[in-house]
C-alpha cells in the first residue's frame, strides 16, 4: 500500500501501512469490526451469495453444498396444506437449469438443531452464530464444517 504523507510541505510517498500514527476518529474495536464485515461481504459476492439489502437467516452465506460448492438457500416448502421452512444447494433450487446436483434437502428445524449439536449449543442463537463467521458444508445427511 502506498501513502503519501506531506513533510516540510512536500509529498513523500511511503510503502507500507502506518499503524497508531495519528489518534482516530473511529474506536479500533468498532474499525475492525467494520473490516471484518466488508470482507464477508467481499467473500459473499465471489461465492455467489447476493442479500439484496434484506435481512436474512443467519445461515445464509454460511451453508455450502460439499457436492458442487455453491451456497445453500431458505425456501418455503409445504405438504399436506402445512408451510415450513427449508435449505437446499441453490443449483437444486434450479432444476433442469442448474448443474444437476442432488444434495438433500434440510427442514430448518432439523438443520438448527444439527448445527447445535456439532457445536456442542443447547440451543441456537443467531447472533452469536454470526459474529463467530463459521462456514459449514452438508453432504447429503452429514453436516460439517468448511475448513479454509
Amino acid at each position: 500500500t502506498i501513502v503519501s504523507i506531506k513533510l516540510c510541505g512536500y509529498a513523500v510517498r511511503c510503502y507500507g501501512i502506518l499503524h497508531s500514527d495519528h489518534e482516530g476518529i473511529i474506536e479500533r474495536d468498532v474499525w475492525e469490526k467494520v473490516q471484518k464485515r466488508l470482507d464477508t461481504a467481499d467473500r459473499e459476492v465471489k461465492s455467489g451469495i447476493r442479500r439484496g439489502g434484506r435481512d436474512h437467516h443467519a445461515f445464509y452465506g454460511h451453508l455450502f453444498c460439499a457436492e458442487c460448492g455453491q451456497p445453500f438457500k431458505r425456501r418455503t416448502m409445504s405438504s399436506r396444506g402445512h408451510s415450513y421452512k427449508a435449505w437446499n444447494c441453490r443449483e437444486r433450487q434450479k432444476g433442469n437449469n442448474g448443474n444437476g446436483c442432488k444434495n438433500a434437502i434440510w427442514k430448518e428445524d432439523i438443520l438448527t438443531r444439527a448445527v447445535c449439536d456439532m457445536l456442542g449449543w443447547d440451543s441456537f442463537d443467531e447472533k452469536r452464530f454470526e459474529e463467530e463467521g463459521m462456514d459449514l458444508k452438508i453432504e447429503g445427511e452429514k453436516l460439517s464444517m468448511m475448513t479454509v
